[in-house]
């Protein structure tokens, strides 16, 4: 389900913002009994308050109320994201395009 698609879409955006997924120094099945008993995990630290909601959208308890994919990718946070990659991708190519005709 989408549900369960955007749970380890928020376990993945936590472990590549610290470095290490929740729970990380733990065994992992004890990471097994301990997922279903402790509220989910947030997503600490210095990151913005866009960021931390979507973290926070992708890992609602309970899956009803858990936004699906397609209302997750209209997420301010995804919106902003998407935005700046187009707009680097374009400064990338053009830098290319530029440094490539300089050589000629």
């Amino acid at each position: 389900s989408s549900g369960i698609n955007a749970e380890y879409g928020g376990i993945t955006a936590i472990e590549m913002a610290k470095g290490e997924p929740p729970l990380a120094g733990l065994h992992p099945m004890r990471v097994l009994f301990l997922i279903p008993k402790n509220k989910p995990p947030e997503l600490d630290g210095d990151f913005t308050k866009t960021f931390k909601d979507f973290v926070a959208s992708c890992l609602n308890r309970d899956p009803e109320n858990r936004p699906p994919a397609k209302e997750l990718l209209k997420h301010k946070f995804i919106r902003n994201t998407a935005v700046r990659l187009v707009i680097l991708s374009v400064i990338i190519i053009f830098h290319s395009i530029h440094n490539y005709k300089k050589k000629k």
